[in-house]
């Protein structure tokens, strides 16, 4: 902690709220995700560049993606890095190649980010998340839990105290890997979980009818179109991804057979 009190105040910084910056200080968590590194390793948010030291140690090559002004100097300044290429942008705007990344993410855009890393092929992605978010991550029950299994594998890891970051947040966090499997073949899998989800309390035709507006049919029309969707008469909440693809394929293929698959 002293060292991070040290170069805040060296460069005259102060954590972001709006970045979500809450600083990783214990090594031997440090040094749990470092182990995870591959040849060209992506780190996102390096911060104050503690993560980023034992990476380098590791990695062939690590990518750093920071965001803030202020730690980039940092980053600059305080290592003689030979191998990692600090790069002043935001994650969500770039297009690495990598073989894994492990990051202590911001929380607060940790589902973009997710579903960002998962557009890209790679071996597998080390996460620090906030523990609650996690949670409802691997619920099935949830439109996150839902899109995220249908595109990885989850595997919890280790937990973290929250006393391991400065400022400490208000909860704790959870390492997690998560590897690409893309169980989802269905083009219309993302969009049937969104409207699904939407109203996910009541039954799966009435949440289709409910969102017809959004899938480009007439209300009236809809109840007609949407009755022979497969399990039409359960509860959108108590799905799993298998019933989920089913629902989407089912739907697809009376769109096209009443050519209305231009409407989604």
């Amino acid at each position: 902690m002293k060292k991070v009190k040290y170069l805040l105040k060296k460069y005259n910084l102060a954590p972001l709220n709006i970045l979500s910056q809450n600083f990783l200080i214990c090594g031997n968590v440090m040094e749990k995700m470092a182990n995870y590194a591959k040849k060209t390793t992506l780190e996102i948010g390096p911060g104050l560049g503690f993560l980023t030291e034992k990476l380098s140690k590791k990695a062939d090559k690590v990518i750093a993606v920071e965001k803030d002004r202020g730690m980039i100097k940092v980053l600059k300044n305080e290592y003689n890095f030979k191998n990692v290429e600090i790069h002043h942008e935001d994650f969500l705007k770039t297009n690495f190649s990598f073989d894994c990344c492990i990051s202590s993410i911001p929380y607060s855009i940790s589902s973009k980010i997710i579903f960002k890393l998962l557009e890209k092929y790679h071996e597998y992605s080390v996460l620090l998340l906030q523990k609650e978010y996690t949670e409802k991550m691997v619920k099935m029950n949830t439109r996150l839990g839902i899109m995220v299994n249908a595109l990885a594998d989850i595997e919890i890891i280790d937990s973290v105290n929250r006393k391991c970051f400065y400022p400490p947040p208000k909860v704790d966090s959870l390492i997690v890997k998560l590897t690409p499997n893309r169980k989802v073949k269905t083009p219309l899998f993302s969009k049937t979980v969104r409207v699904l989800f939407q109203h996910k309390r009541k039954k799966v035709i009435n949440a289709l009818i409910d969102s017809s507006r959004e899938l480009n049919i007439d209300k009236k029309q809809a109840r007609d179109i949407f009755s022979g969707v497969e399990y039409s008469e359960e509860r959108v909440f108590k799905l799993d991804l298998e019933k989920i693809e089913k629902i989407s394929e089912s739907l697809g293929k009376i769109l096209k057979n009443k050519n209305l698959e231009n409407a989604v």
